[in-house]
């Protein structure tokens, strides 16, 4: 039996990675066995039609489960997610967010942050407005306007909005490491990340404390906050830079 599968995050199909998502996000120690042989099936099973279903029955009763399982270890991995999915009416996130303002971005991780300690759906929900725009562009006083849209999208896609999310705050951190320095516990912890542990820096703070340099290198703080995310942590990074290069300096 030929059988083609998916060998990383950025492979699977829309409703494979709605549901492994889903999946993702719910999974604890007491049920990981569980939920990952569901994912390794949703994995083979490629769509939830009878076709789908009959196919994986069939590769079930050929293939030890221990064999196919070996196909999903990338699922334990870092994802490679950096494409958000369309919604109708609305403009979505560039890739890797490469098109938001980091005043978009400060709201939208604030809202993560939330989600992940207290595992609330309605910041989830929250979350998937603050990606979304109308054309023209970001409002925070027009977030309920566009929640009454992205409301409206199945709850599994906003766990896959959700995954995407985490894989390019993971690539951002990764890019910038003056702003986010690793911790010195497991690198990889971001995957499965227990915020309790360490204190939360929201990003308005860090735009105010930029806005606040008497450099201003990005200007007063309305326009910090219009900056594009990518370009006010160059500019971060390089300050942050600056600053270690003069106290080494000073130190001498």
């Amino acid at each position: 039996m030929n059988i083609t599968v998916a060998t990383k995050w950025s492979e699977l199909n829309l409703w494979q990675l709605e549901e492994i998502s889903y999946l993702f996000f719910h999974t604890k120690e007491c049920n990981f066995d569980k939920h990952f042989f569901e994912m390794v099936k949703i994995l083979f099973q490629k769509n939830k039609n009878i076709r789908g279903k009959f196919r994986i029955s069939r590769l079930y009763g050929q293939v030890p489960y221990s064999t196919l399982a070996e196909y999903g270890t990338f699922l334990q991995e870092i994802p490679d997610l950096y494409r958000f999915p369309k919604i109708k009416k609305l403009s979505k996130p560039g890739d890797r967010l490469n098109n938001l303002s980091i005043k978009q971005f400060s709201v939208a991780d604030a809202l993560y942050y939330e989600w992940r300690t207290t595992e609330n759906e309605i910041k989830l929900r929250q979350l998937v407005a603050s990606l979304y725009t109308f054309k023209s562009g970001f409002d925070k006083l027009r977030l309920p306007e566009v929640a009454n849209i992205t409301d409206k999208i199945p709850l599994k896609r906003m766990y896959a909005i959700g995954m995407t999310y985490l894989s390019v705050r993971h690539y951002i951190f990764s890019k910038f490491t003056k702003v986010f320095p690793k911790p010195k516990e497991n690198a990889d912890s971001e995957l499965m990340p227990n915020f309790r542990k360490k204190e939360y820096t929201p990003f308005s703070k860090i735009i105010t404390t930029m806005a606040m340099d008497e450099r201003q290198p990005l200007g007063n703080l309305a326009e910090c906050n219009k900056t594009l995310l990518y370009d006010f942590l160059n500019t971060l990074e390089e300050s942050i830079i600056r600053v270690e290069r003069e106290n080494k300096q000073i130190k001498n």
